[in-house]
């Protein structure tokens, strides 16, 4: 029972819970403006903060993961998130997490195209692409 309360702050830690008012703020300005528009709709709005929030955990954990593969964060050099390298919790699992949040929000991107059309693919296509650059970054 010990090992609970780091492991419980190793997820805190690779969810980087307060980065998510960057993924947030867009989506209640969205909001705002479909109010103002008239088009607002609760569940929409709601699906929407959801997964804004997905993403950018998404991008957050896949980050944490791809820094533990690619040896950027070692015991000697590791950023804000040193729970891969103590072993407080596995690769898999991390990297498991990410994947799920990118198919939650996968499952709701075709929620959102049946509802509003086609036309939506290509933010779903630009948020995804957003949060795998910032994932694995940019090679020159």
């Amino acid at each position: 029972m010990a090992d609970v309360k780091p492991v419980k702050a190793g997820w805190f830690n690779v969810f980087r819970p307060w980065t998510l008012h960057g993924a947030i703020i867009p989506a209640l300005i969205g909001g705002a403006v479909s109010y103002h528009d008239g088009t607002f709709c609760w569940w929409i709005f709601l699906m929407t903060v959801a997964c804004c929030i997905l993403l950018q955990s998404a991008a957050n954990i896949l980050n944490t993961y791809g820094d533990f593969v690619k040896g950027t964060d070692t015991e000697e050099n590791h950023t804000r998130s040193p729970e891969l390298v103590t072993g407080t919790l596995s690769a898999k699992k991390v990297f498991l997490a990410g994947m799920a949040c990118l198919g939650i929000v996968a499952l709701c991107g075709l929620v959102f195209i049946w509802y509003i059309g086609w036309g939506i693919l290509i933010f779903g296509i630009l948020g995804l692409g957003g949060a795998a650059m910032y994932t694995v970054g940019v090679s020159y």
